[in-house]
């Protein structure tokens, strides 16, 4: 597989296709009625209420491709450890900081407000010997994931 020589940007040929398949964004104005006034900023602090409706679409395609060139990266990292016998002897571990509005809430990015959306993002640990498939639904924290690992390899934490 080749590795894509750029990020996917509005540019990009990957985006088209997936503008298609991106619904119609809300309302904005209508997702904002009962909103603190910080989403109201960050909204016409950003010239949001400039963007058409094609243009949202646009930028949750780019950011639909990334995820997408990412999830193929990690894919290959997978692959090659299967190929050199390495994956049932390697914990693999992926996480996200922060999550995205996509056009959800009739944001785009990322702001201070306490939503799903920014709030759960991805957790995969893949460990060689454990069940596959366990969701957890409880809060969980960057700062949970070494001492996790450390208890998995039966590790003492450090003082």
């Amino acid at each position: 597989m080749k590795i894509p020589s750029h990020i996917p940007s509005l540019e990009s040929p990957e985006v088209s296709p997936q503008c298609k398949q991106i619904p119609n964004p809300p309302d904005i104005k209508v997702g904002l009625k009962d909103k603190p006034l910080r989403l109201w900023m960050k909204y016409y602090g950003q010239n949001y209420h400039n963007l058409s409706k094609e243009d949202i679409k646009r930028v949750v395609a780019t950011y639909m491709a990334q995820i997408t060139l990412v999830d193929s990266q990690i894919g290959r990292v997978i692959d090659f450890l299967r190929e050199t016998g390495e994956l049932e002897h390697t914990i693999v571990v992926f996480i996200s900081d922060y999550g995205k509005f996509a056009g959800n809430h009739g944001m785009i990015g990322k702001t201070n407000a306490l939503y799903e959306d920014l709030l759960r993002v991805t957790m995969i640990f893949r460990i060689p010997g454990l069940k596959r498939g366990k969701r957890i639904s409880s809060l969980t924290e960057l700062t949970d994931v070494a001492p996790t690992i450390l208890e998995i390899l039966g590790l003492p934490l450090p003082a």
